[in-house]
């Protein structure tokens, strides 16, 4: 069972947004081998004309006894360099709660920008940079 909700509102001199989504899944026997909820927010706000910044935060909770989770927090900036073509900078940073979570950040493409190794209960870093181009 998976299930989310979304919501977002601009305000003008920024927009808000968050989620709510959760998940349980069972074997073919019933049992419940997993179960958590992720809780997101957000917040865009246009800097000039031409720039944004997006700063979001994230919290997964894992719902089973031993079993823990996650939050996670970043930064973009965005400038336009035309009507379709935007450059774009973001950071990212993962702590993992207690000993038994190992979650990387999802910042980065594959190995680069991302941290490397993620210890149980540890950290994780990592950066992106790119230009995005519409057709």
């Amino acid at each position: 069972k998976d299930w989310a909700i979304g919501a977002t509102y601009d305000f003008g001199m920024a927009a808000l947004y968050g989620t709510y989504q959760g998940d349980k899944l069972q074997n073919a026997i019933g049992v419940t081998t997993a179960k958590w909820e992720l809780y997101s927010l957000g917040v865009t706000v246009p800097v000039t004309k031409v720039d944004l910044l997006r700063l979001m935060y994230a919290q997964l909770d894992n719902k089973l006894p031993g079993v823990a989770g996650a939050d996670s927090w970043g930064a973009v900036f965005e400038h336009s360099l035309s009507k379709r073509t935007i450059a774009y900078a973001g950071y990212n940073h993962m702590s993992n709660d207690n000993n038994t979570a190992a979650f990387k950040t999802p910042a980065g493409n594959g190995s680069y920008g991302e941290s490397s190794v993620t210890v149980v209960g540890g950290t994780s870093s990592g950066y992106g940079f790119g230009v995005i181009h519409n057709f």
